[in-house]
């Protein structure tokens, strides 16, 4: 008897699906994604949207509902994605970590978009070989360690919602509980894709004004 492929294994790991079963919903949503994305489309049919390794991972659902934000509105060019001209047209962000570093599926497989910095490179092949590392190394590949601390301290994540730092990690901000905080995953990725178009060409020991990034100083 074989041995499960990594997707199967990271579904048994993962909580129960966010959004309806994929063969409920209407055809032309689906076939958006099956017709570009065959291999997220697989997976979406089997869990339609998770979450896994306390709310750290979160793989998006097809379709939204209030105050959350489904597959094909999360990738709209007028959303967050304007921000980031150095992402692929043809890449669709599918999940995330829990500081809200964004994994999207293309033609050459799974990148990952770092939203502080705007690097966007390649992650793994296909979407086995994205679930292979996530399950081989979940803590680093997904924030864990951090968003078990943060939860234990304060209260489990909100569905949607993303630890974003006090003092931008890009900035000079530490991975510790203290400096995070609890955000909207829509919220948090305008907010970030504006420190991104702030700092992009500032030279290093620049200071910058953050009015838009919480109550932090300029740094």
């Amino acid at each position: 008897m074989s041995a499960q492929p990594p997707v199967a294994r990271l579904l048994d790991v993962a909580g129960s699906a966010i959004g309806l079963p994929a063969g409920d919903l209407p055809e032309d949503e689906r076939r958006a994604i099956a017709d570009h994305w065959p291999a997220l489309m697989r997976l979406l049919e089997l869990r339609n949207g998770f979450l896994a390794f306390e709310s750290a991972l979160h793989v998006r659902s097809l379709e939204g509902r209030s105050g959350y934000v489904g597959l094909l509105e999360w990738n709209e060019e007028s959303g967050w994605r304007r921000h980031y001209e150095t992402v692929p047209n043809n890449a669709l962000f599918f999940a995330e970590d829990v500081f809200a570093n964004q994994f999207a599926i293309g033609p050459q497989g799974v990148g990952r978009l770092n939203p502080e910095t705007g690097n966007y490179k390649a992650h793994s092949p296909t979407l086995d070989a994205w679930a292979e590392l996530i399950l081989r190394d979940y803590n680093f590949e997904t924030g864990w360690k951090l968003a078990h601390e943060w939860q234990t301290a304060h209260r489990a994540l909100k569905l949607g919602e993303r630890l974003l730092p006090r003092q931008p990690f890009v900035l000079g901000g530490e991975f510790e509980t203290e400096n995070l905080m609890a955000v909207p995953s829509g919220d948090a990725m305008e907010r970030l894709g504006r420190l991104y178009q702030t700092i992009r060409n500032v030279p290093d020991g620049t200071r910058v004004a953050l009015d838009f990034w919480f109550d932090a100083p300029a740094e």
